[in-house]
């Protein structure tokens, strides 16, 4: 995971106007309660800038330590996160395949990586620095504990509840997503409830029922968490504003990762595949463990904490759902992907156990040290990753052109750090020229566009969809797709810039028809963005607007 993500450059989506947010607040040491940052949007319109508290940390971060610091930042959230989760899972693997002549630690760890790498296929739609990257330790976190609720006496129940509490009330701060862990608890809550109440039937397939006192802690836990969740600036309206955000629909209709994976992605796939052979391994151990004859039957499962199926109906409960929260959106499958890495691990550990030896075999002191040099040779694997020194290194042109030029306010950073979807040239150049007028412009271009040039010039669009109403979103697309003769009423509404992504499809008829209209101009233009801007009469401005057209 650690290599992955320090190869993938930043992705400008949401990283830079959470950026500027958290600029602000470290330069007014106050919390926003309008909308900034762009003027089609009233200065006096209420805004919540929820992820407050993530915004402050990327910004410090960033001043700090650089954008080679905020790149090794994305890469902990992640592979900690990882690591937490695959902890827990070789934690229960080792308890599934304890048995005489197994070697329990050996075997589960390898079935915990096995799964981790489907895990890894999963998250990678999901890997950019944002709000949401600090959510994801915090989630698996959550996971850990709830996951081994079971496996804790009471006084070890009531120090991890009250630290369930204090991370929900620095989550709920953070980002929107501290309803996943609302969520996973509740839903624990509700599996383990209906199990205590349902009888005996399911005891053999989802193991003993939760005693009295850990069920009642677990529901304490859970209001106590949703009590810390209203901690925060808006109080109880923050699950408002998350209902809101999550409900928008404009976010569905034309933004990739709210919208419903498909086959055709390749990470998409395998978490289909992942949901799918979850089914078909809890089928096979259902019928496995019928099919046994009653005197030979393996009755472990009527007094195992996990019982035949290896997991508990509380966490039945999580798998399903968050697989079900994948299927409506692609953003979701990360969520589903951490919780898999535990399930996946304890239905393999059941449907495929390590024979028994009658002898297992004993790990020299030679072994161990190999083990370690192994694992040593795997981490320095990541080093010609780190942002210091990957600039050094002869890569294939292919990968190189992944990255974005390093831009001048950025001078003395590593190169190939950003990614060339960021409009690094153009924003240099509108600095240098600033716009007479309003700035059109493509809405992913509009995170970088509001670090870079605010506050002389904010952009007209940026990836805050929640920000303005439906209507608004309706024309910017219409726009795009040149259904509203944009080279007049661009003109007409105060527009003299138009910022367009070369490689967006849905921007072609825009770019076309600016192209041919005598009343614009071309110019600036490199790999990643064309800027048009108003015609005008003055020898001045035309000697302007075609000197500076610079190619890549």
């Amino acid at each position: 995971m650690a290599i992955y993500v320090l190869s993938q450059p930043l992705a400008p989506n949401d990283l830079w106007y959470h950026l500027r947010a958290g600029a602000w607040m470290v330069q007014h040491h106050s919390f926003p309660r309008v909308a900034m940052f762009t003027p089609s949007v009233p200065a006096n319109t209420p805004y919540f800038y929820q992820s407050w508290l993530a915004e402050i940390v990327m910004y410090l971060t960033l001043k700090w330590t650089g954008l080679a610091g905020s790149q090794m930042a994305r890469a902990i959230c992640f592979t900690g996160a990882i690591a937490i989760i695959m902890a827990s899972a070789a934690q229960r693997a080792k308890v599934l395949l304890s048995a005489p002549g197994v070697d329990s630690f050996n075997d589960g760890a390898r079935r915990a990586a096995l799964v981790g790498l489907f895990v890894l296929f999963m998250s990678i739609p999901n890997t950019d620095l944002r709000p949401q990257a600090f959510s994801l330790p915090l989630f698996a976190l959550f996971a850990a504990i709830i996951f081994t609720w079971t496996t804790y006496n009471n006084r070890q129940l009531i120090i991890r509840a009250a630290c369930l509490i204090g991370l929900m009330a620095v989550w709920a701060n953070t980002h929107g997503a501290f309803a996943t862990g609302l969520i996973l608890l509740l839903l624990f809550c509700i599996g383990e409830t209906l199990h205590f109440y349902g009888g005996n039937s399911l005891t053999a397939y989802l193991g003993k029922r939760l005693d009295k006192t850990r069920l009642k802690l677990a529901w304490i836990t859970f209001a106590g968490c949703a009590a810390a969740a209203c901690i925060n600036p808006q109080l109880w309206k923050i699950y408002a504003y998350v209902y809101a955000l999550a409900s928008n629909t404009i976010g569905e209709k034309y933004i990739q990762e709210w919208q419903p994976p498909t086959w055709s992605d390749g990470s998409n796939s395998v978490f289909f595949c992942c949901g799918i052979a979850s089914l078909l391994l809890l089928i096979l151990l259902v019928e496995r463990f019928r099919n046994k004859q009653e005197g030979n039957a393996d009755n472990t499962g009527h007094k195992s904490t996990f019982g035949a199926m290896g997991i508990r109906p509380g966490e039945f409960c999580v798998a399903v759902t968050f697989f079900v929260m994948g299927l409506r959106n692609v953003r979701s499958i990360i969520w589903f992907a951490l919780i898999f890495l535990i399930v996946g691990t304890a239905l393999i550990c059941r449907a495929f156990p390590p024979k028994p030896q009658t002898k297992v075999p004993h790990i020299t002191s030679a072994i161990q040290r190999l083990n370690v040099l192994i694992a040593v040779i795997f981490i320095l694997l990541a080093v010609p990753f780190f942002p210091w020194f990957k600039p050094l290194l002869p890569w294939p042109k292919s990968y190189m052109q992944k990255f974005a030029a390093t831009p001048a306010i950025f001078r003395g950073e590593p190169a190939m750090l950003l990614s060339n979807l960021t409009p690094t040239g153009a924003a240099d150049f509108l600095r240098q020229s600033p716009p007479r007028g309003l700035l059109w412009n493509n809405m992913v271009f509009g995170s970088y566009l509001v670090w870079a040039l605010y506050p002389a010039q904010g952009p007209w669009a940026d990836p805050r969809v929640e920000l303005r109403p439906d209507s608004f979103w309706y024309e910017y697309m219409d726009t795009g797709h040149a259904k509203n003769d944009p080279a007049r009423t661009l003109i007409q509404k105060g527009f003299s810039d138009v910022l367009i992504d070369k490689e967006d499809v849905s921007e072609k008829p825009l770019l076309k028809t600016l192209a041919q209209s005598p009343q614009w101009h071309q110019v600036y233009e490199d790999q990643t963005a064309i800027l048009f801007r108003v015609a005008q009469a003055s020898p001045s401005n035309d000697a302007t607007k075609k000197s500076p057209k610079k190619r890549f």
